[in-house]
């Protein structure tokens, strides 16, 4: 590299775009054209780590979005219990890249990968929220007490709608709950939720 003053020295442009889900699947489209620039992006930006041990300035949201894609990748194969899981996931996501050009190979394999996603996210509503609100339904039923009065009092409006409604379950609430809080259909919310049960093996019960 050529020795430039800082004051004189130019530095690329980070690039233009988001890659904050180039990388893992969106609800939504992504350009082909930005597909296609994001590896030289991914060059520049490697170089400059190589080279300077640091990002070019300006370049801090392209680097935390990589970032936070790996580390995503990561939770995914934390929260698989087999490795046959987890070979399927990766193979999943090697696929949804698209490096070989295969008809139809990537669109499932983003697919898949976009149920895992939501389904992990579910998992973690389940178990910092809706767990705890079956878990007081089921005890006052036990009991004998009033369910409704003592579930309001206790937890949001959209739990407790969604754990009463007739022939509630746990998972049917649990769709329902993360559906309305990320506007997307409650039958997208329980194929992901079943996709992500297949893969995982996690049980969504009541614990009393």
């Amino acid at each position: 590299m050529t020795n430039i003053s800082a004051n004189t020295r130019r530095f690329p442009d980070p690039p233009p775009f988001s890659v904050g889900n180039l990388f893992f699947p969106c609800e939504s489209a992504i350009p082909r054209e930005i597909h296609k620039a994001v590896w030289g992006a991914l060059e520049m930006y490697c170089d400059a780590v190589i080279v300077r041990n640091e990002p070019w300035p300006g370049w801090e949201r392209f680097e935390r979005e990589l970032a936070f894609q790996f580390a995503t990748l990561l939770f995914f194969l934390r929260a698989l219990p087999k490795e046959n899981n987890r070979h399927r996931v990766l193979d999943l996501f090697l696929d949804s890249l698209n490096f070989v050009n295969k008809r139809g190979r990537a669109h499932k394999a983003k697919r898949q990968l976009w149920y895992f996603h939501h389904g992990e996210a579910m998992s973690a509503l389940w178990d910092q929220e809706l767990q705890a609100v079956w878990n007081m339904k089921k005890s006052l039923e036990v009991t004998g007490a009033p369910i409704a009065p003592r579930l309001k009092k206790a937890f949001s409006e959209d739990l407790v709608r969604a754990v009463l409604a007739r022939k509630s379950t746990p998972e049917s609430s649990l769709a329902e709950v993360y559906a309305g809080r990320r506007h997307l259909s409650r039958g997208m919310a329980r194929n992901a939720l079943r996709e992500y049960r297949k893969e995982s093996g996690k049980k969504f019960a009541a614990q009393t």
